[in-house]
């Protein structure tokens, strides 16, 4: 209709038809007329689906954007608990166009969300997502993973920089500041050290 809408995430919500199923929710709200347009709901009890949500552009070509939806608590593909998954999903049919998937017990991948440009070229805008509990750099120092848009394969990794750093626990686009014609991200380390002092820290990368 020409009017924004948007996608409001309840990440604790109850999802029938289990009533005590804190699955989580994700609800597609009309930005004109503030009705319900559709509700996403989690399938994992404990995943806190839609704590973390970005709208990206449209993945599956049917002429509306889509969105990826952070579940940071959920177990991965081989049921390593609070792996942490993103989904990106259809704003119109509501499956799961691409999947992907925390590696480390506890990472808590998912946890913020960005969208990110077209990172690799192949015309599809990336996602950068937040693992603020990885051990990669140390434990609890944190990760950023940029995916693919396309398949969700992973473009790159960077971690934080100390453990405890809890780097990527949140992430912002600030367009492309080099002038490489790529999107730059501001990633958020809020227990960094910084001369010795717990003041946290962002990097833009």
């Amino acid at each position: 209709d020409g009017s924004p809408d948007l996608a409001v995430g309840a990440p604790l919500a109850d999802t029938p038809p289990v009533a005590t199923n804190p699955a989580g929710t994700v609800t597609l709200v009309d930005g004109l007329s503030w009705d319900v347009i559709r509700v996403l709901r989690g399938f994992d009890p404990g995943s806190r689906f839609g704590a973390a949500i970005v709208g990206v552009p449209d993945v599956d070509t049917d002429g509306k954007p889509d969105i990826a939806i952070g579940m940071p608590l959920a177990a991965n593909s081989s049921g390593v608990a609070g792996a942490g998954r993103v989904g990106i999903y259809s704003t119109q049919a509501s499956p799961t166009l691409v999947a992907t998937f925390g590696g480390g017990s506890g990472e808590q991948f998912g946890w913020s969300v960005t969208r990110a440009g077209d990172l690799n070229g192949d015309g599809f805008s990336d996602t950068i997502i937040g693992a603020p509990s990885s051990d990669l750099g140390g434990i609890d120092s944190g990760a950023v993973i940029a995916i693919s848009g396309l398949d969700g394969s992973v473009l790159f990794t960077t971690s934080g920089d100390s453990a405890g750093d809890l780097f990527g626990f949140s992430i912002a686009p600030v367009g492309d500041i080099n002038g490489d014609a790529r999107d730059d991200f501001a990633v958020g380390a809020p227990l960094a050290d910084v001369s010795g002092n717990v003041f946290g820290k962002a990097k833009v990368l």
